[in-house]
């Protein structure tokens, strides 16, 4: 993803993160883009990992968010190129922890 659409996007994220006062959701699905997705309901992601990427790039801009965010998996095949790893920066705090789940 070049560096243009990259902050777009970035952007678009933030401020669906922004608008949910205590929870925030992104949503992956198998029909999404993760080039031109911005992560909601609406432009999902197409990749777990595109929406991992994205809320590690969310934390960067927010070390300290204050709100729990949902990664929000629609049914489906995914298919991925190398494996999905967890670190610790993916979990969040206790008091707003960063949930996967399925929709």
């Amino acid at each position: 993803m070049n560096t243009p659409t990259r902050w777009m996007v970035v952007s678009q994220v933030a401020c669906v993160l922004a608008m949910g006062a205590q929870t925030a959701d992104i949503v992956v699905a198998p029909n999404g883009n993760d080039r031109t997705g911005n992560g909601t309901a609406q432009a999902p992601f197409a990749s777990p990992g595109r929406a991992q990427a994205a809320v590690r790039e969310v934390l960067r801009g927010d070390p300290g968010h204050e709100r729990t965010i949902r990664v929000r998996m629609r049914a489906g095949m995914y298919a991925i190129d190398t494996p999905l790893r967890f670190t610790p920066e993916d979990s969040g705090t206790p008091a707003n922890p960063i949930v996967w789940e399925s929709w």
